[in-house]
């Protein structure tokens, strides 16, 4: 997992912003500006990104080196 491919997983949540004010939300104050330095997403918000997209971004995708390769893809 590189930062290209970080960055591409969180547009496809909403872009850092949408994510932001989603998390924060939820479960407390994260910066945009946060999200946007992220080289690797930390795993507690990778739970948390998943929660709040849905599970349209899962926890897998963001982390398959902790999580695992999704198994649940059609």
């Amino acid at each position: 997992m590189n930062k290209e491919t970080t960055q591409f997983l969180i547009k496809k949540a909403g872009g850092p912003y949408q994510v932001a004010k989603l998390i924060t939300e939820q479960f407390g104050k994260i910066t945009p500006q946060a999200i946007s330095q992220w080289e690797m997403v930390p795993p507690r918000r990778a739970v948390q990104i998943e929660t709040v997209t849905k599970g349209r971004v899962t926890k897998h995708d963001l982390r398959p080196d902790l999580f695992g390769e999704n198994k649940n893809v059609a």
